[in-house]
């Protein structure tokens, strides 16, 4: 389940067209039409 602050990163990027860079792919992959980064 994804976090409400999590949701809120998520609408801001789907919204503004941007990326997620995250290490907590698993959470943000529920959300559909989001490119995620996996930091390294």
């Amino acid at each position: 389940m994804i976090g409400a602050y999590d949701l809120i990163v998520a609408a801001t990027a789907l919204e503004r067209g941007s990326q997620v860079a995250t290490f907590n792919k698993r959470h943000f992959a529920l959300v559909k039409g989001l490119h995620i980064l996996e930091p390294r």
